[in-house]
Order: C-alpha cells, then sequence, then structure tokens
C-alpha cells in the first residue's frame, strides 16, 4: 500500500515554535526498549516477529493512545516512501533498508515509534527549538504506557538492555540540531568540538558528516552506563546553553565589525535563491542558511525562520518527488524543480 495522505501531512517539528529556535532547530529524545528474552531484531525467528508485532496490535486497540497511532510497514512501501519517511526523521536509514520493520506515526506528529530498528522498540520525540524535558515528559509516558503490554528486558545491574552498548543503562539518547554560522564564519568550531569532546559531547558538521551542511551541527549526549535520564538532559541542556551564549556575542560582533559584508553575503544568497534554475540540495542549504542568518539579524524581513526551515525539509529528494509527482531519471531533474520550488516559495514570502 502506498502511504496515506494524512501520513504524508502529519505536522513536523519545524512548524512548531520552541524556546531559541533561532538558533536551535530541534531537540530529540529516543528511548530504546527491548523485550524481555526475545532475541535482537536482526535474529528474530517467525514466532518471534509475530510476538512483537501482537504487542504492537495490543498497543494501537488499547493504549490511551488508541485513536491517534498510524501504523506503517516498510515493507508495502516503495523506496521513495521510504526514504520520504526517512527524510522526516520517522524512521532510521538502517529500518529504509530493513526487513520486517514498521513504524507507529503519531497523527498530530507528537513522537514515533520505530519497531524493529536496532532494538526492538525506539520511542522518539522531537521538539522544536531547545527543550530537552519537554521532549523527554512526553516519551517518558509512552514508555510506561507500551510497558503495559511489553515486559522490558531489564537487569539489575546494567538497566535497560539495548543492542546498542552505548544506549544500555537508561536507554535514552538526546540530540539537538543548531544554526551556528557566525561561530563558523568566526573559525570558532574546532575550539567547540574540542570541548565537546572532552565533556563526553558528540559535534557533527560540514567537516565528517555529508548530512550536515550550510552551517548546521548535530550535537548529541555521550555520556553512557552509570548516569540517570537526568543527569544525561542536563549534561547537554548545559553545554548548548553555552553555544548559544557564544553564537550570539559571535552574531553581534559580526555586525559591529562587518555589517555590509554579512549584509552583502545574505543578499547574494537570497539573490541566488531567488533566480537559480538549477540547485543541489547541498548548495540551497549553504543559501538557506546563510538567509536565515540574515533573518535573525533583520537583514531580510519578509521570510521568518519557519519559511527558512519549511524549506530545508521539502527540498529533499523525495519530497519533491511528492509534492511534484515527479519521477526523477537524473540528478539534473530533481535540481531543477528544486530550484523551481524556491523561486515559488520566496516569491510569495
Amino acid at each position: 500500500m502506498s502511504l496515506k495522505e494524512e501520513i504524508r501531512k502529519i505536522p513536523g517539528f519545524w512548524q512548531q515554535k520552541g524556546p531559541h529556535n533561532d538558533i536551535v532547530l530541534s531537540s530529540r529524545v529516543r528511548i530504546a526498549r527491548n523485550l524481555r528474552s526475545v532475541p535482537f531484531p536482526d535474529k528474530l525467528d517467525i514466532d518471534e516477529f509475530n510476538l512483537i508485532k501482537g504487542v504492537v496490535n495490543k498497543f494501537m486497540s488499547s493504549s490511551i493512545y488508541f485513536d491517534r497511532v498510524e501504523l506503517v510497514d516498510l515493507n508495502h512501501c516503495t523506496s521513495s516512501e521510504k526514504r520520504f519517511l526517512r527524510e522526516r526523521n520517522l524512521i532510521s536509514s538502517d529500518m529504509e533498508l530493513a526487513d520486517n520493520a514498521f513504524v507507529l506515526l503519531d497523527k498530530k506528529g507528537e513522537f514515533a515509534i520505530f519497531v524493529n530498528d536496532i532494538d526492538h522498540f525506539r520511542i522518539q520525540v522531537i521538539n522544536s527549538g531547545l527543550d530537552f524535558e519537554k521532549a523527554y515528559r512526553i516519551a517518558d509516558k509512552i514508555d510506561d504506557e507500551l510497558n503495559k503490554f511489553a515486559p522490558y528486558a531489564f537487569s539489575e545491574e546494567y538497566g535497560y538492555l539495548s543492542a546498542k552498548p552505548s544506549s544500555v543503562g537508561t536507554g535514552v539518547k538526546i540530540s539537538t540540531i543548531v544554526h551556528l554560522p557566525a561561530l563558523s564564519i568566526h573559525g570558532e568550531i574546532d575550539e567547540i568540538v574540542h570541548q565537546a569532546v572532552l565533556d563526553n559531547i558528540e559535534i557533527k558538521g560540514d567537516e565528517d558528516n555529508a548530512n550536515m551542511h550550510g552551517y548546521f551541527f548535530q550535537i548529541s549526549s555521550n555520556l553512557l552506563f552509570g548516569f540517570s535520564e537526568i543527569d544525561i538532559i542536563d549534561h547537554l541542556d548545559n553545554f548548548i546553553h553555552k553555544i548559544l551564549d557564544k553564537e550570539m556575542e559571535a552574531r553581534e560582533l559580526l555586525v559591529n565589525e562587518s555589517s555590509l559584508e554579512i549584509e552583502d553575503l545574505v543578499h547574494r544568497a537570497l539573490g541566488i535563491l531567488s533566480s537559480a534554475r538549477k540547485i543541489s540540495y547541498r548548495e540551497a542549504l549553504k543559501y538557506l542558511s546563510t538567509v536565515r542568518l540574515g533573518v535573525y539579524l533583520g537583514m531580510v524581513r519578509h521570510i521568518d525562520f519557519p519559511d527558512v526551515d519549511d524549506l530545508l525539509v521539502n527540498l529533499q529528494w523525495a519530497h519533491l518527488k511528492q509534492n511534484y509527482k515527479k519521477t526523477f531519471t537524473t540528478v539534473l531533474d530533481s535540481d531543477r524543480v528544486r530550484a523551481d520550488h524556491i523561486r515559488d516559495k520566496i516569491k510569495v514570502l
């Protein structure tokens, strides 16, 4: 079956306005859980698979979320539909290629439950802006509800068990995506990455992660076994607040010392986006990132952060294919449609 239209239209976190969303695009909390005495997903036989699916069916019919969740069986999705879900962070890259994986999606867009990813269950909540506590409260409530139908694999010595060693203990992993153009322009990212390593923080960006470009960085906590959920949240939250302060100081410095140069950079980026006839996703991210800085600095007044963030999502390959009902036979095909989409959107803003 193809994805239902209501699934395609599930609202995303980028359409919300969260704390500090001018710099922090999202806060993500994931909780990994596994069924007691059942092998991890890559070792399941048919009976064990059906046991997990039975838990999912009970959750869908009898939990407090029974009228909010929709099941998507990835075995019944096309490759472009799977990519659409992955581009929206509604499945993982492993699930895109896996057999017998499926996902429970909240129709309100508040959460997703990955089934048969690396672990049997992975609860995911993504909020706009910097708000790990809110995301965790939502995920924790879902975790308690799922536990009514799924006896979890738990060790008194190690905590919750996982196929991924770094998830053993609480099973909680948190991360955020931040926009740091001023620190990047000032050449301060290397120093921040060095400090992050000392603080058990991981930063992925332009240099080491092909999926992050345009001054956007994914930052996550690497605290492992022995820390509580609150420890993990406070650890990353405190680090991000320090980064926020540094980025705001760097932006102020840009305006004071290089206002004309930055304004020129912003409007050149806007000019290219407004007139280009073909553009790659990576190039679009580069210029949208610069325009996003211009919005913050008040140099671009007819565009707001949700406008830019919506483009960041909808310029991806599967989104373009779905929105325009196109079949792309070459990269140039998608680059042309991407440029058309940007021009059309900017024209009406």
